[in-house]
């Protein structure tokens, strides 16, 4: 399989897609935002809640935790952050994703022709269910929420429970791994070959079955600039500890301006940095899919 041909290929595809990569940063932005304040609030648990309600029932603990917010008055507030995060899950990415699939597409398909986000949107639209209801089953199977309902998990339940959570937890972190490897490539199936839910993830398991070999490899070098872009966001992550450092003998109202600003900055960045590596990598697997396609198509010719 030609790894760098088709990567260079998807990069050039990123670079000359200027409005596609802003277009993708807004909701980037807004998930970006949703996870940093996801973190924070599992760290601040962890700081204040872990010591206070150590030795309490995860029943006790979870309506502490509903009576602080109502003391704090931060009750509707988190209620309607929970409800537009599942909108922006749910109703805003699906429609992003296949605009930015049609988008990535026509310009696999011609190169030299200007890109139209009016005419990419007008195609996603006619994914939106289709891309909804693969959310909807692969939410279920999210390796980040994952992530984060275990460390909620532990909170509540680590001395009581958890001893029958842990390996619960364990058997459906592998099961995800397994689904997420084997549907990759459902939403192409939807977008290149019209397949409803079933018929998408019918043709995902069966394309990455046959082709076990390229595409973990493409798996494996993908997961290597991921990591090289995460090291670079940690970096960026790691300049407002200098810069709080730095002010911190500064005025408390001076030291929140230069904060704020710091993070609002950091966020952008973050935001822009993901958006690239989605175009990018949305790409790469556009390329990949219709390598392993042709590829399969040929196969199949020579048995017959």
């Amino acid at each position: 399989m030609p790894y760098a041909r088709l990567i260079a290929e998807a990069w050039r595809i990123a670079v000359a897609t200027p409005k596609l990569k802003w277009f993708v940063f807004v909701p980037n932005l807004a998930l970006v935002t949703l996870f940093v304040l996801r973190v924070g609030w599992q760290i601040y648990a962890y700081g204040s809640e872990f010591g206070t309600l150590e030795g309490e029932s995860g029943y006790k603990s979870f309506w502490a935790l509903l009576a602080f917010l109502s003391d704090k008055g931060l009750l509707w507030p988190v209620v309607v952050a929970i409800g537009l995060s599942f909108a922006l899950q749910f109703m805003v990415m699906p429609l992003v994703e296949g605009a930015t699939y049609a988008a990535i597409n026509a310009k696999v398909e011609q190169p030299i022709r200007r890109l139209s986000l009016r005419a990419s949107l007008l195609t996603g639209a006619r994914y939106f269910f289709r891309f909804f209801e693969l959310k909807g089953v692969l939410a279920l199977f999210s390796l980040y929420s994952l992530l984060l309902y275990t460390g909620t998990f532990y909170r509540f339940f680590h001395d009581s429970l958890w001893g029958v959570i842990k390996p619960i937890l364990l058997i459906h972190f592998a099961l995800s791994l397994v689904v997420n490897f084997f549907l990759q490539f459902a939403q192409h199936a939807v977008v290149y070959e019209d397949e409803g839910l079933s018929g998408a993830i019918k043709r995902s398991v069966s394309l990455v079955f046959l082709h076990l070999g390229p595409v973990l490899g493409t798996n494996l070098l993908m997961a290597l600039v991921h990591l090289r872009v995460l090291l670079n966001v940690l970096v960026v992550f790691g300049l407002p500890v200098v810069v709080g450092g730095i002010f911190s003998v500064l005025s408390q109202t001076l030291a929140l301006v230069v904060g704020g600003a710091v993070a609002v900055l950091t966020l952008s960045l973050t935001a822009y940095l993901t958006a690239v590596l989605d175009v990018f990598t949305t790409a790469v697997w556009i390329k990949v899919y219709h390598y392993l396609k042709k590829r399969q198509a040929v196969l199949m010719k020579a048995d017959g």
